[in-house]
């Protein structure tokens, strides 16, 4: 194939002799059949480009360009497509893929065949659907040992283990391997399993079998399991798994967290899994969690983990900090647009809120500045960075109502971030990137807050966790690993002092600075920093 008009050594197309008519048209072909590219999906974009004109087309390029932009969908290179005869037609397949982070809604793409002499056919458009991702979310949800029902040395033990997708899409191509983790443990047999696909709520499961000699030294055996699907995002790995020589696993459910990177685990990395405590109902507390994955607006970036940070704040608020359930508001995604932040941080709250109560405030998502002001703003799902006054929710609004209602106290969870230089933060296109966030905001006497990071600074994702770095860490704080003076009990100021440094260091490790601030500023907390978050049983 010539190729003409490129610099360097370029060959000039022929002088025609007799013009070109070229008519350009495009349909989408996709593995499904339901004609939407869903994430996750590859696709072709089928141009067809035809001559009807006297003379020949020389050189013809075909390209594809987004006329609006849509997170998350990749389009090709231009493709080089030859020359074309009076009277012919050629097709060229234009590959399109749907990835992961793909944004739900329409997509519109325009597509040129340019000829070297200018002979260009008009630009041809195509409309279609795009489906953002439903992830599964892959658990271990039963394990047992076959036989006595313990794990004995010397003798051949068969492992059964129940896998379970308790997302809300299917998991593709999922393969579970056994990892003997030890000189001295064995596998017995095959030690994969190809598992295919395990549809939203399915479960799966399967056996495994493996020995230990006598040389092995203690009791709990290092045996792993490692999960992974054809996203290569929501697999996990797990080590240990309960196996202590002589003794049934654990007869209770355990549950993994899914992670987008493969990566070992601990028991105590299982955040996802509310702790046991010594709280009682409490009918008072009162509890808005948040959390926003994607938005309404094409181009906007989502906030990866969101979501799941949200439910499993919202697990821990209604399993493990007393807060009943049906006074627990948990706005995900749809439901957490501008209107939904409006009532319940507003008239939903004041409506319920007496001297006893309780309140919690989560929110993981986008934060923005205005521009102008300086001023910080929680994005809802419908808002727009470029109309934070109009479409966005004033932090500062949040405080100031929290001050107003007769509550025993509030403590807000911030996840989020404000300086609009990436991360979980957003900033009107075509602003500098990084604006000088006002902090001066005011909190009432009863009101204590922990935001993931400083005014001009990102807040990170978590991927080997599946969280925001902030959520993780507090997570685990509220496990018991900020129980500093180990008596059961986590307070705020326990929390604080746990959550800052263990995000600062693991920021640094991927070269960012991330560090949590309170408002109040710590050494101010007060009687606020003994506030008793959860008491540990």
């Amino acid at each position: 194939m010539v190729l003409y008009g490129l610099t360097g050594g370029k060959t000039a197309a022929p002088k025609p002799v007799a013009p070109a008519k070229l008519t350009a048209s495009v349909a989408l072909v996709e593995p499904s059949g339901d004609r939407r590219l869903a994430a996750g999906e590859k696709a072709e974009l089928v141009v067809k480009v035809t001559n009807a004109g006297p003379g020949k087309a020389h050189g013809l390029r075909v390209s594809a360009g987004l006329v609006e932009p849509v997170a998350g969908l990749k389009l090709p290179e231009t493709v080089l497509a030859g020359d074309l005869s009076p009277g012919g037609s050629l097709e060229r397949r234009l590959p399109l893929t749907g990835l992961v982070s793909l944004a739900g809604g329409k997509a519109r793409v325009r597509l040129s065949a340019r000829e070297a002499n200018g002979f260009d056919a008009p630009d041809a458009l195509i409309e279609f659907e795009t489906v953002a991702l439903k992830a599964p979310r892959l658990e271990v949800a039963a394990l047992s040992v076959g036989g006595a029902g313990v794990v004995k040395p010397a003798e051949v033990n068969k492992l059964s283990i129940t896998l379970r997708n308790a997302g809300e899409g299917p998991a593709q191509a999922v393969v579970a391997e056994l990892v003997p983790g030890d000189a001295d443990v064995f596998p017995a047999g095959e030690t994969r399993r190809e598992l295919g696909v395990i549809a939203a709520g399915e479960s799966r499961r399967f056996d495994f079998e493996f020995f230990v000699n006598a040389r092995f030294k203690g009791k709990a055996l290092p045996v792993a399991l490692t999960v992974s699907e054809s996203l290569g995002r929501f697999g996990f790995s797990r080590r240990g798994l309960g196996l202590v020589l002589g003794q049934a696993p654990d007869a209770q459910v355990v549950t993994v967290q899914g992670r987008d990177q493969a990566a070992a685990a601990t028991a105590s990395d299982d955040v996802d899994e509310p702790p046991l405590t010594k709280a009682k109902a409490d009918p008072d507390a009162l509890a808005v969690v948040i959390g926003i994955e994607r938005y309404r607006q094409a181009g906007l970036p989502g906030v990866d983990h969101a979501g799941r940070d949200a439910r499993a704040v919202h697990a821990y608020l209604t399993k493990s900090m007393g807060v009943d359930p049906r006074n627990a508001v948990l706005l995900l995604d749809e439901g957490a647009a501008k209107g939904d932040l409006d009532k319940y941080l507003g008239p939903w709250l004041k409506n319920r809120a007496n001297s006893r109560s309780r309140v919690f405030v989560f929110f993981a998502g986008h934060g923005a500045p205005d521009a102008a002001t300086g001023e910080a703003y929680l994005v809802p799902f419908d808002g727009d960075p470029a109309y934070t006054k109009d479409t966005a929710f004033p932090l500062r609004r949040l405080y100031d109502s929290l001050k107003e209602l007769p509550a025993k106290d509030a403590t807000v969870l911030l996840d989020s971030c404000f300086s609009g230089q990436g991360g979980r933060s957003l900033i009107a296109k075509g602003t500098r990137p990084l604006v000088t966030v006002r902090t001066d905001l005011a909190v009432g006497g009863n009101t204590a807050a922990l935001a993931a990071s400083g005014p001009g600074q990102i807040s990170s994702s978590y991927d080997a966790a599946g969280h925001g770095l902030m959520t993780y860490h507090l997570l685990r704080g509220l496990r018991g690993g900020a129980d500093a003076d180990r008596d059961g009990r986590v307070t705020f100021g326990e929390l604080a002092d746990f959550v800052g440094p263990e995000v600062e260091r693991e920021a640094r490790l991927s070269n960012v600075e991330q560090t949590p601030q309170t408002l109040p500023a710590r050494e101010e907390l007060g009687a606020r920093a003994k506030r008793v978050l959860i008491e540990l049983r």
